[in-house]
């Protein structure tokens, strides 16, 4: 999950699921949303869920830049854990390698 900036200065969201299909691992990209604020990020994910019958139970990880508004207190991510206490964190590996090189 990560909000990006596109060259017209639409903000979105893009949001790709990994997950267990017959014992392999799957991976594709959920959706992308153009987001009003990055307050909306928490929104958009929760509605995606509903519509699509997915409880937020069975989301076990996360993975995140570690951006403010996806970790802090009123991040998505401490909203989550709200719901689903069990979710675990992930910093995303390419930022942290690309904040490495800073």
């Amino acid at each position: 999950m990560d909000e990006s900036t596109r060259r017209d200065g639409e903000v979105v969201l893009l949001v790709y699921a990994r997950y267990i299909d017959n014992g392999e691992l799957a991976e594709e990209m959920a959706f992308c949303k153009s987001l009003e604020s990055t307050a909306d990020i928490y929104d958009k994910l929760k509605n995606y869920l509903r519509v699509n019958n997915i409880p937020i139970e069975n989301i076990t990880s996360r993975a995140a830049d570690g951006a403010f508004v996806m970790t802090g207190k009123k991040g998505c991510l401490k909203l989550m854990k709200d719901e689903n206490p069990e979710i675990i964190l992930v910093h995303c590996v390419i930022h942290s390698e690309l904040r490495g090189q800073k």
